[in-house]
């Protein structure tokens, strides 16, 4: 697996501050080869292309528009774009029409900017969706049948291309029903697609079971030492590597308290 310094976009400042034409500069200053693109960043350069409020969304043309400018700039710099991210709040819908909405008219549109951007995977991350304010109803189901037929429906609008888009589920430590690599990695198992794989971020496997800002000593539980080094003895010895998609190495650090 050929692993190239590499940094998101979302970690080199926000987009309400910092263009994303700069922040490929920077990354490419700082000796990076490669990024992973925000969809947030795309966006942003979309609506700077072609102006809409605040809360719209911008049109496909100027995200398509925005794709060819951060292409160019990435080219010119010799900066690879290795994923699109992150699709949020897709698997597990309650509503079903917004989960068709999100497959009939938002993919789409990220395949066609990923073939600009010449890169071949979007990231998944689980459903962190919280109960429906007015209702008080869930918004997300754990029924582990519906989010792997979810995922299998992704796999299978990606496969339909020439050069086929991979989908890289990655499990969020404050996900609703997916919160450990384990699970996401039961669920990417039980799709069975060949471009259906795991994202694996160091952050979210240690803050699902290592470490925990509101307890006294910062860590989930006493045996939170042993919990991670099970966690990683597992992941050895049953991960399937080239199910593996995006490797993401990232850290966080306990602010002093207040």
């Amino acid at each position: 697996m050929e692993c190239k310094p590499a940094i998101t976009t979302v970690s080199l400042g926000s987009c309400k501050f910092h263009s994303i034409i700069k922040k490929i500069d920077e990354a490419a200053r700082n000796g990076f080869e490669a990024i992973e693109l925000f969809i947030d960043d795309l966006e942003a350069l979309a609506k700077h292309i072609s102006p809409v409020p605040a809360t719209s969304v911008p049109s496909r043309d100027s995200v398509l528009a925005a794709a060819h400018q951060i292409r160019e700039q990435c080219d010119a710099l010799e900066i690879i774009i290795l994923n699109l991210q992150p699709l949020r709040f897709y698997e597990g819908l309650v509503d079903r029409k917004k989960r068709n909405q999100i497959l009939d008219e938002v993919l789409p549109i990220w395949i066609d900017a990923l073939k600009i951007l010449g890169a071949d995977t979007i990231l998944v991350p689980s459903n962190f969706l919280p109960s429906d304010p007015e209702t008080g109803l869930p918004q997300t189901v754990g029924d582990m049948d519906i989010i792997v037929e979810d995922l299998r429906e992704l796999a299978a609008r990606g496969a339909q291309h020439e050069h086929p888009i991979k989908f890289a589920y990655e499990a969020l430590a404050w996900g609703t029903h997916v919160n450990t690599w384990e699970k996401s990695w039961e669920i990417v198992q039980a799709v069975n697609r060949p471009n259906c794989g795991l994202a694996l971020d160091t952050f979210n496997i240690a803050g699902a079971i290592y470490a925990d800002p509101t307890t006294q000593d910062g860590r989930v539980a006493d045996t939170a030492e042993a919990d991670l080094s099970a966690s990683l003895s597992r992941m050895a010895s049953t991960l399937d590597i080239t199910r593996l998609f995006t490797v993401q190495i990232a850290d966080g650090e306990r602010l002093s308290q207040p």
